[in-house]
């Protein structure tokens, strides 16, 4: 890894690679990866790793590519991540509003426990965004 300057380490930019499907994925411990399939009209997208600053763009671009699509639904699986920051929480909220401007669409499957259900329920989320079983 090379330095910013400021002695903060940079990981090279070949640190993104292509994952199956389109989605991107971000190498390292906590990397970010997003899984999309389509199947019988749902656009599934199943995340896992870390969503923060960081790592947001690659959620963002994946939910607009499957807002997109003419899928009618579109089903965002966050069982397997295993972190969330505020800006993770933003880019879901981002994405409950564009969907119930648009025939709400978007479910999300959070997981049954952890960091991330935790944020949810802390922050309100868990009252507010549409959630599938």
């Amino acid at each position: 890894m090379k330095e910013d300057g400021k002695g903060l380490e940079v990981p090279p930019e070949s640190d993104q690679v292509p994952a199956t499907g389109v989605g991107l994925a971000a190498s390292g411990p906590g990397a970010l990866r997003v899984h999309p399939e389509q199947l019988d009209g749902v656009y599934r997208l199943r995340v896992s790793g870390e969503l923060d600053l960081a790592t947001g763009d690659t959620l963002r671009d994946e939910l607009k590519r499957a807002e997109e699509s003419e899928a009618k639904r579109i089903r965002l699986d966050l069982s397997a991540l295993t972190f969330i920051d505020s800006d993770g929480l933003a880019i879901l909220l981002e994405a409950h509003r564009r969907s119930a401007t648009d025939g709400r669409r978007l479910t999300v499957l959070p997981g049954d426990d952890g960091q991330v259900r935790k944020m949810l329920e802390l922050t309100g989320l868990i009252e507010v965004l549409d959630f599938s079983d």
